[in-house]
């Protein structure tokens, strides 16, 4: 997956599966066999991505879950977990992983 979301990071729908399977060190047919087109591999890494934000942020929105099912929501409590969500945000736009 990560050759795939490096090109279509980089070049949008413009990235070629000849270049993905070449990073990958793959036959191109690898594509079609696992994912069926260009189109439906877009999608799995979308989905992968949704699914690795989904995991870092669900903690956070769980406890939001939790603090906003009570009468009346703590103002610090609610600071303190849009602080929190903040600093993830950056961590995740800053590590090495996750920027390429």
């Amino acid at each position: 997956m990560p050759p795939a979301l490096a090109q279509f990071g980089e070049y949008g729908l413009h990235a070629t599966t000849r270049d993905i399977a070449a990073l990958a060190g793959q036959n191109i047919a690898a594509i079609t066999y696992y994912f069926g087109s260009k189109e439906d591999l877009y999608l799995a890494c979308a989905q992968w991505i949704a699914d690795f934000l989904g995991e870092k942020f669900r903690p956070h929105a769980e406890k939001a879950e939790r603090l906003f099912s009570q009468p009346a929501p703590d103002r610090d409590a609610i600071r303190e977990l849009i602080l929190l969500a903040c600093k993830n945000m950056i961590m995740l736009l800053t590590q090495e992983d996750t920027v390429t």
